[in-house]
């Protein structure tokens, strides 16, 4: 798991005015909460936190430091809430989790499919379920979980069930649940065109059939 550095500051002030200040000055304002912690206003970059949640995602572990403290400066977090502006979808505000290391996490792990099957053509994997819920210590938070789907044949179906999670993983999904299948594609038919609806019509009132409707015994 690689480490991942983003640096805080704390802040005082609330309100409308300062969050218009922090995003003038392109950081985001967020709250860190936690049993040893408490809940502690801060303002983070707002560039280094996207760049984060681009290449980790949002179950990753983040080392939290505050540039104002000499000591105890480095706290183990993850993201546990996102509040983005409806508009523009911008990120607004973030909420960091203080984790500890000794304790078991709830949390999210990305399924990567490794492999090429040999497949009839026109046929191919379709993934239905791209995360999985998973329980582990945080030293244990795998970047993704890997299944080969190499020697997956026509109909056969890939459960969640059919993962092998590393070491000290657990997965809490439900087992039944599909991961991927093998399937054709499905081929969506072109709409008609003005031109094509009109030449029908015509084709029917030349068969006689317009007009003749309902007729009761």
């Amino acid at each position: 798991m690689a480490d991942i550095d983003l640096y805080a500051e704390k802040r005082t002030k609330e309100g409308r005015h300062t969050r218009n200040q922090l995003a003038k000055e392109g950081r985001i304002p967020g709250v860190m909460y936690g049993r040893e912690v408490g809940s502690m206003a801060l303002a983070v970059d707002a560039a280094e936190l996207k760049k984060i949640l681009k290449n980790f995602g949002t179950s990753s572990l983040i080392n939290l430091k505050f540039k104002d403290e000499k000591k105890n400066n480095n706290y183990k977090v993850m993201v546990r809430d996102l509040q983005h502006d409806p508009v523009r979808n911008e990120i607004m505000h973030v909420d960091f989790q203080k984790i500890s290391m000794a304790d078991k996490i709830k949390t999210s792990a990305k399924i990567k499919l490794t492999g090429k099957p040999d497949l009839p053509s026109g046929m191919t994997v379709q993934q239905q379920q791209r995360t999985v819920e998973i329980e582990c210590l945080p030293s244990k938070i795998p970047g993704e979980i890997t299944v080969d789907i190499s020697d997956i044949n026509e109909g056969e179906v890939l459960h969640v069930g059919d993962l092998q999670p590393p070491e000290g993983v657990k997965i809490t999904t439900d087992p039944g649940t599909v991961i991927a299948s093998a399937a054709y594609l499905k081929t969506i038919e072109p709409e008609e065109t003005p031109e094509e609806i009109k030449d029908k019509d015509d084709d029917v009132k030349e068969d006689g059939n317009e007009g003749e409707g309902f007729k009761q015994a």
